[in-house]
């Protein structure tokens, strides 16, 4: 028998490992506390002692072992930074897609974050914090939000704008799918790696807010056993007598925050890349006739944003195949989306009888529109293939179990199943 030794590159190891270690860290900041060799508030050697038997990292100022002080002072400064990064950044991300997805409700959240983007974080944070002292997390929890969602919210409302602008989220639009459908379902998904990347900056910024309050003695909610208050009663005397009782704690502060950073920086790659255009959607519908009525165009205007008008007029009998044809540019994708109640920002539409399978899809709104998509029509961009989701695999899109026959009489290898869209070729994706 034949052995092959397969090689991982050296990238891919990096990529694992340094998630790996990262996790690694966390956790052990997280456990740590079980694992102390002595009780952290009970005074085992002198203040300030060397490192001795007692005390391999030496004493702090009131002799406790500083070694016991670090391995217990992380847990609740860790997990309470990353509860905030993970609030803030979900809520960032729910607000920028809202904000991509509705311009008018965008514009007024672009408001409300330039607001709090204008205002200095500290002086918020010792604001909030000296006028309230008993609010405790709460209050580390209400600086988070109010000084740490503002600065994520363009970011996550940029990519979500070109997410928006693809040919799935149009598809989408144009079947009838409701805003919460779109933000959630769409959008979202395809955001992994810019939720990942804030997740790891509103982390460091966590961090920093936590330990800046806790050295300056605001809050008494960490306890004074946490990393930044052993690090502020060190200060002075104590790191001359014993350096550790002030390293150890600054130490593991700058190893949690590297850890997470590493971790979301240094990921996988691949996922849905924002930024995508809007495809041309020229291809009609298979069966324009559907349903009672046909389609029936007659003194339809648009008029694009240029000054450039189009009148049309179309008469499709149900059950019949009618091929739309004329150069780029004549306008035969303002007509096909006019039929599925869908116009261009910029262009105005008169209408003086059309008619798609006994509907007026112009006049509809709201959730009348978008029951009339998903039930009664159906458009198909000309790049089919890009209105398929980036975060589905095949398979699922084909509902197994005729996958694995249809994507080979199509031509599909049967490895693709297990792809996603952007993993695949472009005469691929068509064909699915």
């Amino acid at each position: 028998m034949s052995r092959r030794r397969l090689t991982v590159p050296a990238v891919s190891r990096r990529r694992l490992v340094v998630p790996a270690a990262s996790l690694l860290v966390l956790i052990a900041a997280l456990v740590m506390p079980a694992f102390a060799p002595h009780d952290p508030a009970v005074p085992v050697t002198a203040p300030f002692a060397p490192p001795g038997p007692q005390a391999v990292l030496g004493g702090d100022e009131l002799g406790r072992d500083v070694l016991s002080r670090f391995m217990t002072g992380g847990a609740l400064l860790t997990a309470t930074c990353l509860v905030l990064a993970v609030a803030v950044t979900v809520l960032a991300a729910f607000a920028g897609v809202v904000a991509a997805v509705r311009r008018r409700l965008g514009a007024l959240i672009a408001i409300v974050c330039n607001v709090f983007i204008l205002l200095p974080p500290l002086l918020g944070m010792l604001v909030l914090l000296v006028a309230f002292p008993d609010l405790g997390l709460v209050g580390f929890g209400v600086v988070a939000l109010l000084f740490g969602v503002p600065y994520s919210v363009p970011v996550f409302a940029a990519a979500a704008d070109g997410i928006r602008r693809s040919g799935y989220v149009e598809v989408a639009v144009n079947n009838g799918e409701s805003t919460w459908g779109l933000v959630w379902r769409e959008i979202v998904p395809s955001l992994w790696r810019t939720f990942f990347e804030q997740l790891g900056i509103r982390f460091v910024a966590s961090v920093h807010m936590v330990s800046t309050a806790a050295f300056l003695g605001l809050t008494g909610a960490l306890g004074d056993g946490n990393w930044a208050s052993s690090a502020r009663a060190s200060v002075g005397a104590g790191m001359a007598l014993n350096p550790w009782s002030a390293v150890a704690p600054v130490c593991g502060i700058a190893a949690v925050t590297v850890a997470v950073r590493s971790a979301v920086t240094l990921r996988p790659g691949g996922g849905f890349s924002g930024g995508a255009t809007r495809p041309d959607c020229s291809a009609g519908p298979a069966s324009p006739g559907a349903g009672p009525g046909g389609v029936r165009v007659s003194g339809l205007l648009l008029t694009t944003p240029d000054g450039v008008e189009r009148r049309y007029a179309l008469d499709a009998r149900p059950g019949t195949v009618t091929l739309l044809t004329g150069p780029s540019g004549s306008g035969k994708t303002l007509l096909l989306e006019a039929l599925v109640g869908h116009v261009e920002p910029g262009v105005s539409a008169t209408d003086d009888g059309m008619t798609v399978a006994g509907a007026h899809p112009l006049a509809l709104r709201g959730r009348r529109l978008r029951a009339f998509r998903r039930s009664r029509v159906t458009l198909v961009g000309q790049d089919a293939g890009l209105a398929l989701p980036g975060t589905v695999r095949v398979g699922h899109l084909l509902r197994a179990p005729v996958a694995a026959g249809a994507a080979v009489r199509l031509g599909v290898p049967a490895a693709a199943l297990s792809r996603r869209a952007g993993e695949l070729s472009g005469g691929e994706r068509r064909r699915v």
